[in-house]
């Protein structure tokens, strides 16, 4: 691991580390996957309580480009471009967030229909800005 950078290596012993490798090797559809991870970020910061807005304009922004509406083999993409912030809130939650709240309750728990980010993440908000640099250039 010495060709890390220091921003990557520091990250390999800690809560940050343990919580990217968790995102890379959970194994989850990219149907779902990106896209609620990426609403977890606002900007440059890492938000822990996503809104049920900040869900829906993910999911909403991943199927807008083409190569991903391949996804909804089966449903209109005329429908699907129509539809409200509520059925993409009711997609995630019967989906992503079910399953990375019983498969990753270190990481993840259910905020009555949403997700929040464990708070013992919150302790090494030092590395928020540094893992938003890392992760952006995913999206």
């Amino acid at each position: 691991m010495s060709d890390l950078d220091p921003i990557r290596s520091s990250f390999r012993e800690n809560e940050a580390g343990e919580f990217l490798r968790m995102i890379e090797t959970t194994s989850m559809s990219r149907m779902y996957k990106v896209h609620l991870i990426r609403s977890f970020f606002r900007g440059d910061r890492i938000v822990f309580e996503p809104s049920s807005e900040d869900i829906a304009r993910s999911f909403r922004e991943f199927y807008s480009r083409d190569n991903n509406m391949v996804d909804f083999e089966g449903v209109k993409s005329r429908e699907r471009c129509e539809w409200t912030d509520s059925k993409w809130v009711k997609l995630a939650s019967e989906n992503p967030i079910r399953f990375l709240c019983k498969s990753e309750p270190g990481f993840f728990s259910k905020n009555g229909k949403l997700i929040s980010l464990s708070r013992r993440l919150s302790v090494s908000m030092a590395w928020s800005s540094s893992l938003t640099r890392l992760w952006t250039p995913l999206f």
